[in-house]
């Protein structure tokens, strides 16, 4: 299926450069759209194909949990019954769906949530949808994961890391 998109975008590119070659015809030729329709097609084509590329790895707005060890808070009662009055090491990371980073961290954060199954509790909170809460946190760098120890913030991992650096965290707060 991604093929063929990645297909539609390339031939979609193709056509359009192609149609500004020949239409939008530049007087001096240097123009890479437009100096003639050959030239805008392989143009198009490659625009066409760093779209799809892009279309491709956005996939759905929703950010999906990538294991049953992973809970998503919504709303700050819900967080402050889970982590601020909790026990033990709670790893929270704030994220939002448009955020690339974010998405390359998902599957790193769900490794390592699987690997600490049963010895720290794991968290998701989507910043645009609980912005008191991103506030409360200072999480405006997302990626932004805080690590909690009996309900006081611990530690924190801004930007994103390899899940070494995140174990190497969780450790720390576990001896």
């Amino acid at each position: 299926m991604k093929a063929v998109y990645l297909l539609a975008f390339l031939a979609g590119g193709a056509l359009f450069g192609s149609m500004m070659g020949y239409y939008g015809k530049c007087s001096s030729g240097a123009c890479p759209l437009t100096a003639n329709p050959f030239r805008g097609a392989i143009w198009g084509a490659f625009i066409g194909a760093l779209l799809g590329f892009s279309f491709m790895q956005g996939g759905s707005s929703a950010v999906a949990a990538e294991s049953k060890n992973l809970v998503q808070i919504n709303g700050e009662d819900e967080f402050n019954a889970k982590i601020a009055s909790a026990k033990g090491v709670a790893v929270v990371d704030f994220y939002a769906d448009w955020c690339p980073p974010c998405k390359a961290l998902a599957p790193v954060f769900a490794k390592v949530a699987d690997a600490y199954a049963g010895k720290a509790s794991f968290y998701k909170v989507n910043v645009d949808n609980n912005q008191a809460l991103s506030e409360k946190f200072i999480a405006e760098g997302i990626p932004c994961v805080v690590l909690f120890k009996d309900g006081k913030e611990a530690s924190r991992v801004v930007g994103l890391a390899g899940d070494e650096k995140y174990k190497k965290e969780i450790d720390k707060l576990l001896k």
